[in-house]
């Protein structure tokens, strides 16, 4: 819906039924990207594109509901996703931008407004800031940043295993994983960009490299969709009120980039694909367009309202059939990481054995689940040093699934065999295409 308005609003009605029916059909966002991962991105698509709509209509005249609306909105993207921030920021900075070249920035009907937006992005926001404040004793945007920048330089080059060191491994004082630390927030990373500024920007480089790859791939935007988003943006001459209008759409885009100082993965830039959708449809209006208008250079005479209507619904019911045909294979290529079904069995032998609302301990958190039981995590370390992790974390259970132990944390190889530590009953073994995942008992 969002969607639709923005794309109805920069080009016209035809354009956003165009942006609407490409969209529910776009393999990436129908079969990829929502089935994958921690399950945030409709929401955080949702109220993004909901906010940048809101936004464009304060550009276009709106009053003050637009400006408190989009301001809302985009307080709700920063609590779905933490780089939800950047939202504010960019598109609030382009509207005010405008505003300035306008000379109407420090107007009465205009500043008011503006201040409105950020204090509505601010009153949502707050409850979140004073949690952190609470919970660190510290005031900060997130604190997520540091520990997704440690923990994604090993992602960044491929290396599964030191991410799981960096993120599941226990901290100094060994008694928590560092991903649920409070050390986590004390790390800096603008302190560590100043200390490795070759490695940083070796860093940026591999994610730009990345970024690039990643986005123009079949599976996200395929390379052959690019003339038609090049004639949706440049096709026609822009005037003033298209040109304030862009602005704002390209702004929208540069949340999405903050990520080449991270890691670039396809669920994290998969933001800019409804941006994208609209250009594309943008494209595909203008093409129609010029079928019809050639038609009738060549023909010597107007079309009818009927062909120009079927040359412009054409290209677009061809790229619909495109998109629908891309969808199994899409499907079918997604990668779940490393989630599977077996986890979920895992989690149901479980329950079955204890209803009592136990605490299991696994690296994956779908176990615990399908348990009805309570999370702990793993941590990546000695057998000895689990062990004592799970007895003070009050574990009853601890499923450890033979994968891990391929590649992620071998030391943990001769629990499944002979060497397993003292306090351990093996309950049950589950085969999952001939890999194993084995609960245990942990006993006093």
């Amino acid at each position: 819906v969002p969607v639709y308005g923005i794309a109805r609003e920069m080009y016209g009605r035809r354009v956003g039924l165009l942006a609407a029916a490409l969209l529910v059909a776009y393999p990436a966002l129908a079969a990829a990207t929502p089935i994958w991962g921690t399950m945030t991105e409709p929401l955080y698509f949702l109220v993004a594109y909901a906010g940048l709509f809101f936004a464009l209509r304060a550009l276009r005249g709106g009053g003050w509901g637009a400006h408190l609306a989009a301001g809302a909105l985009f307080g709700l993207t920063y609590l779905t996703r933490g780089e939800g921030i950047a939202y504010i920021a960019v598109v609030g900075g382009a509207l005010a931008l405008v505003r300035l070249f306008e000379r109407r920035l420090l107007s009465p009907a205009v500043w008011p407004r503006l201040a409105g937006m950020l204090g509505a992005f601010v009153l949502v926001a707050l409850p979140y800031w004073v949690y952190l404040r609470v919970e660190t004793g510290q005031w900060m945007i997130s604190g997520q940043a540091g520990m997704t920048f440690i923990t994604c330089i090993s992602l960044a080059y491929g290396d599964a295993a030191g991410f799981d060191r960096a993120t599941w491994g226990l901290n100094a004082a060994g008694n928590e994983v560092v991903f649920f630390s409070p050390d986590i927030v004390e790390f800096s990373m603008a302190q560590y960009v100043v200390a490795h500024p070759g490695e940083f920007a070796a860093l940026v480089v591999q994610n730009v490299r990345d970024f690039a790859g990643t986005l123009l791939s079949n599976r996200m935007f395929p390379v052959l969709l690019l003339p038609l988003l090049v004639l949706g943006g440049f096709g026609a001459a822009w005037d003033r009120r298209r040109a304030k209008g862009e602005l704002l759409l390209a702004a929208s885009a540069l949340p999405v980039f903050s990520f080449l100082l991270f890691f670039v993965q396809e669920r994290y830039i998969a933001a800019i694909l409804p941006l994208l959708v609209i250009w594309l449809a943008a494209g595909v209006d203008r093409w129609g367009t010029w079928l019809a208008e050639t038609w009738e250079r060549l023909a010597g005479r107007p079309a009818a309202a009927l062909w120009r209507g079927v040359a412009v619904a054409a290209p677009a019911i061809l790229l619909v059939a495109l998109f629908v045909a891309m969808l199994p294979r899409v499907a079918t290529g997604t990668s779940v990481g490393s989630f599977r079904p077996a986890h979920r069995e895992a989690g149901l032998w479980l329950a079955a054995h204890d209803g009592d609302e136990p605490t299991v301990m696994s690296r994956y958190p779908a176990i615990a689940f399908h348990a009805g039981a309570r999370w702990v995590p793993t941590p990546n370390a000695e057998p000895a040093q689990i062990m004592a992790y799970a007895r003070s974390h009050g574990a009853d259970y601890w499923v450890l699934d033979e994968r891990e132990t391929a590649s992620l944390r071998p030391q943990l190889a001769g629990v499944l065999g002979t060497d397993q530590p003292a306090g351990l009953r093996t309950l049950a073994e589950l085969d999952d295409a001939g890999e194993r995942l084995v609960i245990f008992e942990v006993t006093p």
